[in-house]
């Protein structure tokens, strides 16, 4: 009898027996490690991408200032260095011009009104290498948003300019490389459009704050610079500002 009870009492007693319930928690355990490092790396790639694009844009936003300065000494014909671009017989400014007179193949910028005149003929309110010439402002002007698809951007983009295409400016070696780009994706192109402004407006003491840092009566032309740079993928930069070469 006590060994048949010492049995039972063995048997009742043996720690053997299990519900699984270890089991269970260690699986969601390793299921709660396993979301928390997948949000983990998705936070980190997700961060790694906010600052590739924001870089990305950064440098078509340097790119595009780049190209506004680049634009102003074309207009001016000066090289970065405060030189003439040239000083050959066929150039005017920074543009060949072997006759000295607008045509549509080799416009140039115009220094009084009589050659503004033939620019605005020879264009017929088109680009030609970056040079606009609208007979009626803003009617003629360049299509509002043309960057917006790359359709528009890409007909636009074959009458403009680009950096340094004029006035010999290279960005150097660890540069901007949107600048030197030559693949259609990455690109950078300015549009320079010019308005003649009414000096005769001035006259009138009712129009002094429109004629503030206004143009010389010799020289009476205003400037609108659009420069657009591209970087990867969707990134655009894109600045308009309005230049007045020759104030009073």
């Amino acid at each position: 009898m006590r060994q048949k009870h010492s049995a039972k009492l063995r048997k009742g007693n043996c720690p053997c027996v299990q519900n699984g319930i270890s089991l269970i928690m260690v699986m969601l355990v390793l299921v709660l490690v396993a979301l928390t490092s997948l949000s983990a790396s998705r936070s980190s790639f997700f961060n790694e991408t906010v600052t590739s694009n924001e870089a990305d844009y950064n440098r078509a936003l340097s790119a595009a200032e780049a190209l506004i300065r680049d634009a102003q000494l074309d207009i001016l014909g000066q090289t970065a260095a405060g030189a003439p671009c040239s000083v050959a017989a066929d150039f005017i400014g920074c543009r060949t011009s072997p006759t000295g007179v607008q045509t549509l193949a080799e416009p140039f910028f115009p220094e009084d009104a009589k050659e503004s005149a033939e620019l605005k003929i020879a264009l017929n309110n088109t680009c030609v290498l970056g040079i606009c010439a609208p007979q009626a402002w803003p009617g003629n002007a360049l299509p509002a948003n043309f960057w917006m698809t790359p359709m528009t951007l890409a007909a636009n983009a074959a009458n403009a300019a680009t950096y340094g295409q004029f006035t010999g400016a290279t960005p150097a070696a660890t540069g901007n490389p949107i600048l030197t780009a030559t693949v259609p994706s990455r690109r950078a192109w300015y549009w320079t459009e010019l308005i003649d402004f009414s000096t005769t407006l001035c006259l009138d003491p009712a129009n002094a704050a429109r004629c503030v840092n206004r143009p010389g009566i010799d020289k009476p032309f205003i400037y609108r610079i659009t420069a657009v740079a591209q970087g990867r993928g969707n990134t655009l930069a894109v600045i308009q500002t309005f230049f007045v070469p020759y104030p009073k």
